[in-house]
């Protein structure tokens, strides 16, 4: 006998749903729809491309970063209501489902403030410069770097609230994560932080590198990412929500093939400690032969015009 395991709105009579309005369940029903039809898929193995869970988890992901969002932080619910819309919108349309459902619904975003487990609310809405200090301070408390480092790290950071803006670190997705990559893959090895302006759609502007062995080195991009990447992780990890960047496929330094940013950051913190971690390389970069302490220096020092 053929079990079918679907989700039906009917297994959720005692819940929200029935006291959802017309329109609101009619969203809702689409949403089951689009998840069955997912669960379809996969059991045949009738679909052609990308796997259809993998089509509709990044969907979910975001939608559940938005909604930690406006639940710690409800003043920010109206400013997060038109992307959780358009991730609905782009869900249901990608699964064949009837996207105009939603032109019937006031607000997508209707939840309550969480006022539970003070710490974690005051962590889930915290913003990126906010986050990017208490990351900084602890950097220094620690003492793990050099007081120069630490001041590198900190414009590190501010480039990237510059080029993609302050807001919420849970709001940011993996296209911001990809667009802020490409500008840093364009801009010349060095360049004053001033002098950069980017589009509204997150295209680099100027400065732009006169030909790509001019840009900013591989190894200096992921230097640049690694301080973003340990803001990211400690608010996502808090949240228990996905890290975007765990997402993000980049070039790894000296092969150009495309690897995770977790392994760029623990790529770098060994170039950057070739006397703690990367002594098991002897002080020395595996992949060129070069002592990690010249190659650290060489591209990741003064990017930065005085």
């Amino acid at each position: 006998m053929d079990e079918r395991h679907e989700v039906g709105s009917s297994s959720l009579g005692g819940s929200t749903y029935a006291h959802l309005s017309v329109e609101k369940r009619a969203v809702v029903d689409e949403v089951i729809a689009a998840a069955n039809t997912m669960l379809d898929s996969l059991k045949s193995g009738r679909f052609a491309g990308r796997p259809p869970h993998l089509v509709l988890m990044p969907f979910l992901d975001q939608l559940r970063a938005f909604e930690a969002t406006a639940r710690s932080q409800p003043e920010l619910a109206h400013v997060l209501e038109n992307p959780a819309r358009e991730t609905v919108r782009s869900m249901l349309t990608s699964f064949g489902r009837d996207a105009e459902c939603l032109d019937g619904v006031e607000t997508v975003l209707d939840v309550e403030a969480d006022r539970s487990q003070s710490m974690t609310v005051k962590t889930k809405g915290i913003e990126f410069s906010k986050a990017s200090e208490v990351y900084i301070k602890e950097v220094r408390e620690r003492h793990s770097m050099s007081e120069k480092d630490v001041l590198r790290y900190e414009k590190m950071l501010a480039l990237f609230q510059q080029v993609l803006g302050d807001r919420p670190v849970l709001s940011y997705d993996l296209d911001d994560l990809r667009k802020y990559h490409s500008v840093l893959r364009k801009l010349p090895a060095r360049f004053a932080a001033k002098d950069i302006r980017v589009s509204q759609n997150g295209v680099l502007l100027e400065p732009l590198a006169a030909d790509p062995s001019k840009a900013l080195a591989v190894a200096t991009v992921a230097s640049y990412l690694a301080p973003v990447h340990a803001v990211f992780t400690r608010i996502c990890d808090d949240a228990n929500v996905r890290n975007p960047f765990d997402s993000l496929k980049i070039a790894k330094p000296k092969k150009e093939r495309p690897v995770a940013i977790a392994t760029l950051a623990a790529w770098h913190r060994r170039t950057r400690d070739p006397g703690g971690a990367a002594g098991r390389f002897s002080g020395r970069d595996a992949s060129s032969g070069r002592r990690a302490s010249d190659r650290s220096s060489h591209r990741t020092a003064n990017v930065f015009e005085p």
